[in-house]
């Protein structure tokens, strides 16, 4: 089942959108409608987490456009599958800078709609075939690739990816549980994604934007293994 948040201004085009939806797709989707996008950015901020898995976005509105609030959203809550629909050809060049699944000139059809609401679908079965879901209370949903090491201060992890920092309150064993086995853990308090490690000199793994993680005595022959079998990797992927 997806989610599908339905912004456009104009009633009677919601009420065509939503009918052409509901006899495709049925029960596989739900369908929430906004009059205006501000409010689904609204929505998003007090849930602290992202409520549809699909935005068929218009983007003139009364207050904040279509486009600007899927800005804000991808930079609460990073990738969005967004489908824009509007009757201005003139928007595309800026809409295009949020990677949209799709580009949909008014008037709408069922088949490009359905062509455009397909896609969103199936670039989600693929991300969530690659995701992480770390915390669905918390709303932390990521993908390994994302993630360059994880810290453990007792019961609170900071995960670090290269921009961004998400914290979680978990026991570190039940994380490992769901990582890939290129995390490996190199210190009783760190996890390193051995994918993204530059160097091992003594005691420490090199990362990304000079960052040193500490390797422990106890951890080292598993972090010299980890991190040749990733190295290896990528030389015979060259």
């Amino acid at each position: 089942m997806y989610r599908i948040a339905v912004c456009e201004n104009d009633s009677d085009n919601t009420w065509f959108v939503k009918k052409l939806l509901e006899e495709r797709y049925g029960n596989v989707l739900v369908i929430d409608a906004y009059e205006e996008a501000r409010d689904l950015l609204n929505d998003w901020r007090s849930a602290g987490k992202p409520l549809q898995d699909i935005l068929l976005m218009d983007i003139h509105f009364k207050y904040e456009d279509g486009i600007f609030v899927v800005e804000e959203l991808q930079k609460l809550f990073g990738r969005i599958c967004v489908i824009f629909m509007t009757g201005f050809a003139g928007y595309a060049e800026r809409a295009f800078c949020t990677n949209p699944v799709y580009f949909l000139i008014k008037p709408l059809t069922k088949e490009r709609l359905c062509t455009a609401v397909d896609k969103a679908m199936e670039r989600i079965r693929k991300r969530r075939g690659a995701t992480l879901v770390i915390s669905e209370r918390e709303g932390i949903i990521l993908i390994p690739k994302d993630i360059l090491y994880i810290e453990s201060n007792l019961r609170i992890l900071e995960i670090y990816g290269q921009n961004k920092k998400w914290t979680v309150k978990m026991k570190f064993s039940e994380l490992m549980e769901k990582l890939p086995p290129h995390f490996v853990r190199v210190h009783q308090s760190f996890v390193v994604n051995m994918n993204y490690a530059t160097a091992l000199r003594g005691h420490k793994i090199e990362l990304p934007g000079e960052v040193e993680i500490p390797v422990s005595r106890a951890r080292y022959k598993e972090a010299r293994e980890g991190f040749m079998s990733c190295f290896q990797g990528r030389v015979r992927d060259k």
